[in-house]
């Protein structure tokens, strides 16, 4: 007896008449893939490093060089973005408008989030001056440790 005569004997045993219903129901369907589900998957495995490593150097909290990226974003890839997309007399071939569409729909979002973690950082950094200057029986070890600030 070779091994996938035992698994298939063990496997009867265990799980009586499996190996019928199996070989019935397969018979007549097709599988069906989903592929917008695989796009999703397989870029999310590509930028997932990217993303853990803008997670970690957000975590830092400088809001100057936050400020930059986001000028930087606003200022030059909007309005470049912007005219490659909305150019009527450049001749773009379908594939390239749908790419570039995308491209300008994710840095709308990049502008907006990016904004929203602006006043949000430079929020909570003056919350963490006013509170050092008017309180100057709090340690900074405190501070930190109460507002998890580093």
């Amino acid at each position: 007896m070779d091994l996938s005569e035992t698994v298939t004997s063990v496997s009867n045993h265990v799980f009586p008449g499996l190996s019928h219903k199996v070989d019935n129901s397969l018979l007549g369907n097709q599988v069906l893939s989903n592929l917008p589900l695989q796009m999703a998957l397989y870029f999310n495995a590509i930028f997932a490093p990217i993303w853990i490593i803008v997670i970690v150097l957000f975590l830092v909290e400088k809001i100057p060089e936050l400020a930059g990226f986001w000028m930087l974003s606003v200022f030059l890839q909007l309005p470049l973005q912007g005219f490659l997309l909305f150019n009527p007399h450049f001749g773009f071939y379908i594939s390239e408008v749908i790419v570039q569409s995308v491209m300008f729909t994710m840095l709308c979002i990049q502008v907006i989030s990016g904004y929203c973690a602006l006043r949000y950082t430079a929020a909570q950094q003056a919350t963490y001056f006013r509170t050092v200057k008017l309180r100057p029986d709090i340690s900074l070890a405190d501070l930190e440790n109460r507002y998890r600030i580093k």
